[in-house]
């Protein structure tokens, strides 16, 4: 599943997009949705693939499952922007085991908000 995951994801870039004039054509916001539901298919067509059970988010909501939260491990000032590493858990398999996608954010005076994919991890749960 390691490898069919990676395959999928690693690397996967999402910026925010700019118009022809170099301002931004929408928000932040609309960049990083499009980021997640984009991870989120890709992920979802995997373990569909390999039949591997998840909870859709609703079944979380009717279980109350819950993800685990979103942590920083870098946070970064560069010259003229800045550069994150962070961990967000995408997915909660049936049998316990969460799907966290490492990636980075990192934005600067020339280049819009951009998040890609480092490593995919499936992890035991942590405390919520």
């Amino acid at each position: 599943m390691m490898k069919e995951l990676k395959q999928a994801v690693l690397g996967f870039e999402e910026s925010l997009r700019v118009d022809k004039d170099g301002r931004p054509a929408e928000t932040e916001a609309d960049a990083w949705q499009r980021f997640c539901e984009t991870l989120t298919k890709a992920v979802d067509a995997v373990l569909a693939k390999q039949r591997i059970g998840f909870y859709d988010d609703t079944m979380m909501v009717m279980l109350k499952v819950r993800y685990c939260k979103k942590k920083d491990y870098a946070l970064c000032s560069l010259r003229d922007g800045f550069c994150g590493v962070y961990d967000l858990c995408l997915r909660v398999l049936l049998d316990g085991r969460h799907v966290h996608i490492v990636y980075t954010e990192y934005w600067d005076s020339r280049t819009p908000p951009t998040y890609t994919v480092r490593d995919v991890v499936v992890r035991e749960p942590r405390e919520v």
